[in-house]
């Protein structure tokens, strides 16, 4: 069985225990971000499923609401699913590498919007303008 880790907000798994099954083959880490997001970068590996558009019944799997009702939705199908708490921010924050749409290490960091950019502590803030 397949395990999934989301990005969120929302309690779950911590940074630290994340960063333990980051080589897991048992695990797969999911980006519940809108895809500009996930473009400037991510952790190695994660899956970018979307928010607005993820639903089981497809076959889509090319801020903590979003990947929550992913978690969600995965764990009502019998998933184990778990969110990262703090998100992408606390990776980020953590100094833990993050990864471009190149599969570069990169410091930018997606910040959703001005007011929840302030969380982002660690890596350069981008925005979209």
């Amino acid at each position: 069985m397949l395990n999934f880790i989301s990005c969120s907000q929302e309690k779950g798994i911590s940074v630290p225990e994340a960063m333990k099954l980051i080589d897991s083959e048992k695990f797969i880490f999911l980006d519940a971000r809108e895809i500009n997001e996930h473009k400037v970068s991510r952790i190695k590996g994660a899956r970018f499923v979307g928010y607005e558009n993820f639903n089981l019944n497809k076959e889509n799997f090319d801020s903590g609401k979003r990947s929550l009702e992913v978690v969600n939705q995965l764990t009502k199908a019998g998933f184990n699913a778990l969110n990262l708490e703090g998100g992408l921010f606390a990776w980020s924050n953590s100094e833990l590498p993050l990864f471009n749409s190149s599969d570069n290490i990169t410091k930018k960091i997606h910040g959703y919007n001005r007011e929840w950019s302030k969380k982002v502590l660690k890596g350069e803030v981008i925005l979209d303008e």
